[in-house]
């Protein structure tokens, strides 16, 4: 009887070890050996960019349009557009235009360079290859829907009348819905038995661009005085260059010359 209880107490003994060997997990080779870890190991080198629609889907960039909004509604003069681009290695970026200067943002929102300014940046380096209109505010200027290029810009002289030491400057105005290109260069000329004559100038001007939105206003110093050129009594005109277009992506729309009059006394 002694026998047969001691059997019975090892064969339950060995059961009971069985039953515990199966229920414990075993590592599978090559896999996690913690199963609640589930990290996955992704590559940081490469800026994720996926969207359905960037202005709602990007929240940086939903940020900028109201902002954007905001701004226009204070001046009525601001024009902002902005574009979706290609540029390096089939990367995502976007290019904000508000007149003079245009960063170009990665679709994390870092700026990555900044076209135009007073150095003239391109961002060349970024090899933007595409690009695409998405969102665009601007005001209605008076002329806009009416007439088109040179008729919509005006330049005039500040005072009209010049005396010797009189300060004076020229005064652009862009009535037009595109951006103005322009630079320092000016000619000068003198009327004469009935037509303009070109005076030569003994002026280097610096090679800066500049740009005018539309609806704005620009004035600067025309370096033009009696004192400086040694000018006679008589009439005179400025001459300037523009050309008219939405850089940087459409081509230019025309490219025209203005003159503003004035008379010296």
């Amino acid at each position: 009887m002694r026998t047969n209880i001691l059997k019975i107490t090892a064969l339950l003994v060995i059961i009971a070890g069985c039953i515990s060997a199966c229920n414990d997990p075993k590592p599978q080779p090559g896999g996690n050996e913690n199963p609640e870890d589930t990290t996955q190991i992704t590559d940081t080198t490469k800026i994720v960019c996926e969207f359905e629609n960037p202005l709602t889907d990007l929240s940086w960039l939903k940020e900028k349009i109201e902002e954007f909004n905001l701004l226009i509604q204070e001046n009525p003069n601001l024009s902002i557009a902005i574009y979706q681009c290609t540029y390096g290695n089939e990367e995502i970026g976007f290019l904000i235009d508000k007149g003079n200067t245009k960063p170009f943002y990665n679709c994390k929102g870092e700026v990555l360079c900044t076209m135009g300014g007073v150095a003239g940046e391109t961002c060349s380096e970024l090899n933007i290859v595409s690009q695409k209109l998405i969102w665009e505010k601007t005001q209605s200027c008076p002329c806009a829907d009416a007439l088109k290029g040179e008729k919509c810009i005006t330049m005039r002289m500040i005072p009209e009348e010049l005396f010797v030491n009189t300060p004076n400057k020229l005064v652009i105005e862009n009535h037009s819905n595109k951006v103005l290109r322009y630079g320092k260069a000016y000619t000068l000329e003198y009327f004469d038995n009935g037509s303009w004559t070109e005076i030569q100038l003994d002026t280097h001007f610096s090679l800066i661009g500049l740009g005018l939105g539309a609806c704005e206003t620009a004035e600067e110093m025309s370096g033009v005085t009696p004192e400086q050129h040694i000018l006679e009594l008589g009439r005179y005109r400025i001459g300037k260059r523009f050309c008219l277009g939405n850089f940087p992506f459409e081509e230019v729309d025309s490219c025209f010359n203005l003159y503003a009059e004035y008379e010296i006394k």
